[in-house]
């Protein structure tokens, strides 16, 4: 384990562990943090052997130095330390609670943090409903990179730019629950078969967490063209729409804008059958049944693939550059730096 510097700021995690997004999350927000206000340790209750620049949460480790908490779930494997970091200056970065979680440990962190901030939305709306007051949330730029020796080889945009097959989109939050880890071995399974030099692009607002979760996914099936992106304005989507061969929608809404352009312009959607409608239908919707697999998936994907542009459609306009992703506030940061 790396042995914490003697000054500056110390990141105190629960566990650790070199493939774990909030270890990552963490790493990346004190690497930015070192680069603005000086030296930044991470320590952690219970550090994974093999997990580099971690090292052991004791008391030479926080001696002195002000503290940046890092919870997750609940923050339950730091309640033994928490006694010891109380008269500091704390910092609660949140990263957000899986549904049951025990918050017992956050509700304690409440009466003790000088400021508090949170990795995406829902994390700081769960921080306000537990009362806290002013929460930040973290620009995205200083909480991606932290997972260097697991998504160095991950699928870019410009990866995706460069690629010279039809284009596979799916619009929406990237987040639990939509199934996307279903899309995303089904594109797989498409790459390996009908469609080698196919592209998808998941696009719409993450979380660390589980963006870096997917992207491991993404690492481990070996996809080159596979990016999750963040576009910057509405104008963004719907450039990317523009350029679809086909658009995916496995939890589509009742009424879906997105959908109806690609429907007008021709371009199929791969959605359930139950996405029909009176302007989704006929050759502009493959449908598939609820509970369909990667395979069935994967060869719908290629049905829409191929589909023949519809009658007086535009579709797929020529692709262009890869969309601008959101520029970083650094207001958050600021506020971690000036703990103390």
């Amino acid at each position: 384990m790396t042995a914490a510097p003697a000054q500056g700021l110390v990141h105190l995690l629960g566990r650790a562990d070199a493939g774990d997004p909030t270890t990552a999350s963490a790493r990346s927000l004190s690497r930015h943090l070192a680069a603005s206000g000086g030296p930044v340790a991470l320590v952690a209750v219970a550090p994974a052997a093999g997990c580099p620049g971690v090292a052991l949460a004791d008391e030479a480790s926080l001696a002195g130095r002000d503290v940046v908490v890092h919870t997750v779930d609940g923050g339950e494997p730091l309640a033994d330390l928490l006694p010891r970091v109380h008269a500091r200056s704390l910092h609660l970065v949140h990263h957000g609670s899986r549904a049951g979680s025990d918050r017992s440990v956050l509700r304690r962190l409440r009466g003790a943090t000088w400021s508090c901030s949170a990795v995406d939305p829902s994390a700081r709306e769960e921080l306000r409903s537990l009362g806290f007051g002013r929460v930040d949330v973290l620009p995205r730029a200083a909480l991606e990179g932290g997972l260097d020796a697991v998504v160095a080889d991950e699928g870019t945009a410009e990866n995706v730019a460069r690629h010279p097959g039809p284009r596979i989109l799916a619009v929406g939050p990237i987040e639990p629950g939509r199934s996307l880890e279903l899309l995303i071995d089904a594109f797989a399974h498409l790459v390996a078969g009908a469609q080698p030099s196919a592209t998808l692009s998941l696009c719409g607002p993450s979380s660390p967490w589980y963006a870096a979760m997917l992207r491991r996914r993404i690492l481990a099936r070996g996809l080159v063209a596979c990016e999750l992106a963040t576009p910057v304005d509405e104008r963004a989507v719907v450039a990317r729409l523009d350029h679809a061969h086909a658009v995916v929608a496995l939890h589509p809404a009742a009424t879906d804008p997105y959908l109806r352009r690609a429907a007008d312009r021709g371009v199929p959607v791969v959605a359930p059958l139950v996405a029909r409608t009176a302007w989704l239908h006929g050759r502009a919707l493959v449908g598939i049944p609820a509970g369909v697999g990667a395979t069935a998936l994967a060869e719908a994907l290629d049905t829409a693939i191929a589909a023949p542009p519809q009658e007086g459609s535009a579709g797929p306009a020529a692709p262009a550059g890869p969309a601008r992703l959101v520029p970083a506030d650094d207001v958050a940061l600021r506020r971690i730096l000036a703990i103390g």
